[in-house]
């Protein structure tokens, strides 16, 4: 348990890296049919899309989220 609890005093580096390395295949992907000009289809590019957006929810996971309105305040730090 002791392990768990210091991995866990890790978590944004281990975010960082996991959201690292669940876009860049798809995007490496991208670059490569970019510059050898194939085509590449919608449903292809909502893969890649849905991924990084995947992706990005890893790389903020360690920092604050924040959202506000004006009845709403939701604040969500480490």
């Amino acid at each position: 348990m002791k392990r768990l609890w210091a991995a866990l005093e890790q978590k944004g580096k281990i975010a960082t890296i996991i959201g690292f390395f669940l876009a860049a295949p798809f995007n490496i992907w991208v670059l490569i049919k970019f510059f050898t000009a194939a085509t590449v289809t919608t449903e292809s590019l909502w893969v890649v899309s849905i991924m990084n957006g995947v992706a990005m929810v890893w790389f903020i996971l360690p920092s604050a989220i924040l959202l506000k309105s004006d009845k709403f305040t939701l604040e969500i730090k480490d």
